[in-house]
């Protein structure tokens, strides 16, 4: 079979070869460098030290004793940030050779859609059944054929195509479980920053099937198109004159924020000029209890993150946290996120398509990393450049 698999001598870092179809029976292997074994091992050692001294520390993250596993047919992927830069390269810049070296080989991709080929004893699927969701990390998506745990999927929702299905798992789960981890309520007051991104273009649909109020911020030129996904004020960061003084009307007017999602901040230089964070709370447009959430972030906030999920320590500072996707038992935000798309109107914008061949992964990649994509991008398994190119 096709899978795209990650080449760091590739241009934008990947490439499609011919691999063995895994089975239910037999999951893809890939042989991790000898520091990453040791790691491993030593990391094992330090949890079960540290849940043998401190009963309050967690069982270990993901785990779930009614796993099942199924083989799907995949027919799209949906690409992400992480994918392009290495898959979690970027959260962990100074290990970045180290995190390349491991990826090495591996099928890129977290994001599908597909159909199930093969179930396993236990599995709440069938052969047929059509289905979305993730691939575990590292695992990948993109491949004709992947093996994948049932509580990483649900049914894909009905009301959208393979393509717009693949786009949404990421993005989706994202977004309903940080609205899940805040709490919010009908009527509050929510700022999106980096509303038209894969992420935020979701974050503003849901939030509106919500009943909050959203103040979004963005590009000029995606202005229309977050304020048609139900944002109740477009901010343009490049276009006002100081975007501080218009948060602070909208503030004014609706009240102070109850939530701030923050999905622009990274350890990226490009993105510290914005100093978001520091300029919205020395302007005082947070609410008490406001939670300013970021998903990105420096080195010292992935750790704090690390601690919370698998020691159950938070270290963050009051009313900050950066959130990090939960894939392991997903299924039932799955759902709740098939549930609004069915029911609410929430839609992934495919902003483009591409074939599942070196070229069409490699440009896929690369016009990831631009920074200017509106929406998502795509993997198509099927058709090949021609055929969508005259599906346009």
């Amino acid at each position: 079979m096709r899978a795209a698999i990650y080449d760091s001598a590739s241009p934008s870092g990947a490439k499609v070869v011919q691999k063995p179809k895994p089975t239910l029976a037999k999951p893809e292997q890939h042989p991790n460098p000898l520091q990453f074994r040791i790691l491993y091992f030593l990391g094992c050692t330090l949890m079960r030290f540290l849940r043998f001294v401190f009963p309050f520390v967690p069982e270990p993250f993901g785990t779930c004793p009614s796993r099942a596993f199924v083989t799907v047919k995949v027919q799209a992927g949906g690409v992400n940030p992480v994918d392009a830069k290495f898959l979690y390269g970027d959260k962990i810049p100074q290990l970045i050779t180290s995190v390349k070296a491991f990826l090495q080989g591996r099928t890129a991709g977290i994001d599908f859609a597909g159909v199930v080929v093969e179930a396993g004893p236990g599995a709440p699927y069938k052969k047929g059944d059509k289905v979305y969701g993730c691939a575990p990390p590292a695992s990948g998506s993109y491949a004709e054929v992947i093996r994948v745990p049932t509580d990483f999927i649900y049914h894909k929702p009905t009301n959208l195509t393979f393509a717009e299905a693949a786009a949404m798992p990421l993005v989706g789960l994202t977004v309903t479980q940080l609205f899940s981890d805040l709490k919010l309520s009908k009527g509050q007051h929510l700022c999106i920053l980096g509303a038209s991104g894969g992420t935020g273009h979701i974050a503003v649909q849901i939030a509106r099937h919500m009943g909050l109020k959203v103040t979004a911020v963005c590009g000029s030129r995606n202005k229309q198109f977050v304020k048609d996904l139900g944002a109740d004020d477009v901010i343009c960061y490049d276009t006002e004159q100081d975007i501080m003084e218009t948060l602070s009307g909208v503030c004014a007017a609706r009240g102070k924020f109850d939530a701030v999602f923050d999905s622009v901040s990274s350890h990226d230089p490009r993105d510290s000029v914005f100093s978001y964070e520091k300029k919205i709370r020395q302007k005082g447009l947070i609410g008490k209890g406001c939670q300013y959430c970021i998903i990105g972030g420096l080195l010292w906030d992935w750790v704090c993150a690390h601690f919370k999920r698998h020691l159950g320590i938070d270290l963050f500072a009051k009313d900050r946290f950066l959130h990090w996707v939960r894939f392991p038992n997903a299924s039932g935000h799955l759902k709740t996120l098939k549930e609004c798309v069915e029911k609410g109107g929430v839609k992934s914008e495919v902003c483009d398509v591409f074939p599942l061949t070196s070229e069409g992964v490699q440009e896929a990649f690369a016009k990831q990393m631009s920074r200017r994509v509106t929406g998502k991008l795509v993997i198509d398994m099927e058709r090949t450049a021609e055929q969508i190119k005259s599906a346009r």
